[in-house]
């Protein structure tokens, strides 16, 4: 590059062009401002080879090849369409909800049986306290506090 012309001429006197440029291929005042910073970035780290006469073709080339590159990249990483996105977070949730209840079987399965007999009996079968006494032989309280303690056990588990 000429020694004589600085970043801030060269930015002067080509900065303008840039940025219809990138208006003009983004449509957006923000993602042009991006590109001709960029532009202007990446000319100046190859500041060694360019040339003064050529220069604004060089900058115009810069801005198109980056935004070329970015819609590129962009097309990408677009969002699935909601219809998979639900399926795919469905799936994760179950997938969750599988371990979570394989979690809790094999807490459960360090549980004393009676205790996991009434546990069950209660979150699985929704038997009353009453009902689940008289299937174990024990007490209401006793079903009572071993459903309790045996939901503590489970969730210490974690």
């Amino acid at each position: 590059m000429n020694a004589m012309l600085s970043f801030h001429d060269i930015y002067v006197e080509h900065a303008g062009d840039v940025r219809r440029f990138a208006l003009f291929l983004t449509r957006d005042e923000s993602a042009a401002d991006d590109l001709v910073s960029e532009t202007f970035l990446r000319a100046w780290g190859a500041r060694e080879r360019l040339e003064v006469g050529s220069l604004r073709s060089y900058l115009l080339t810069i801005t198109r090849n980056l935004h070329r590159d970015w819609s590129r990249r962009e097309a990408r990483s677009e969002d699935l369409p909601e219809d998979v996105a639900g399926a795919e977070m469905r799936m994760e949730a179950g997938l969750d909800a599988r371990r979570e209840l394989a979690r809790v079987w094999k807490a459960a399965e360090g549980l004393p049986a009676v205790d996991r007999g009434v546990l069950f009996a209660h979150a699985l079968e929704g038997l009353p306290y009453e009902e689940i006494a008289e299937r174990f032989g024990i007490g209401v309280g006793a079903a009572r506090l071993k459903v309790y303690r045996a939901r503590i056990k489970l969730m210490l588990a974690r």
